[in-house]
């Protein structure tokens, strides 16, 4: 185990002083052996959709059968975090997690894989960049506000403000 961590470790961090390789090597080691205290999570778990928050049905697997623990209640906490923070109109959120949901089963049909896995992680060309980056230093000062209506969902800062959520 300790090999692997350092030689992992080496791998991410080519070039850094030793301090700092340690302490990553230690933050490892301590990460490698939450994965050994809990047995549950050592070993290959199922995981697909519906595990960690609703994608395609509107309930999470239960907590028997989840390898992350009781995910039913944090998304009742966050319907919840949702309904409070709309107040009157926090009935809106059942509605908008209804309509997400509809969208992670009807919008993949729709979509065309450009790769084999329908992804690739690579570094943008230097010239795109370059028209990004004086995009932005260009625009940043004509950033506004976004508004969001009543239900929506993709404000979970401001619905949890003042709240531990449990994400």
């Amino acid at each position: 185990m300790i090999s692997m961590i350092r030689r992992t470790s080496t791998k991410i961090v080519r070039g850094v002083g030793g301090a700092a390789l340690l302490q990553l090597q230690l933050l490892l080691l301590v990460c490698a052996s939450q994965l050994v205290s809990f047995p549950r999570l050592a070993h290959a778990v199922e995981y697909g959709v519906d595990v960690s928050f609703p994608i395609h049905y509107d309930k999470v697997v239960p907590s028997a059968d989840n390898p992350l623990g009781d995910r039913k209640a944090v998304y009742d906490d966050f319907l919840t975090g949702c309904k409070d923070f709309y107040g009157k109109k926090g009935k809106a959120c059942q509605q908008t997690e209804d309509d997400r949901i509809a969208m992670s089963l009807r919008q993949p049909q729709s979509m065309a894989n450009y790769t084999d896995v329908g992804f690739k992680k690579m570094k943008a060309p230097a010239e795109v960049y370059a028209l990004l980056k004086d995009f932005w230093k260009v625009n940043q000062h004509n950033q506004k506000k976004e508004s969001w209506p009543a239900g929506n969902t993709c404000k979970c800062k401001q619905m949890f403000n003042g709240r531990k959520a449990r994400m």
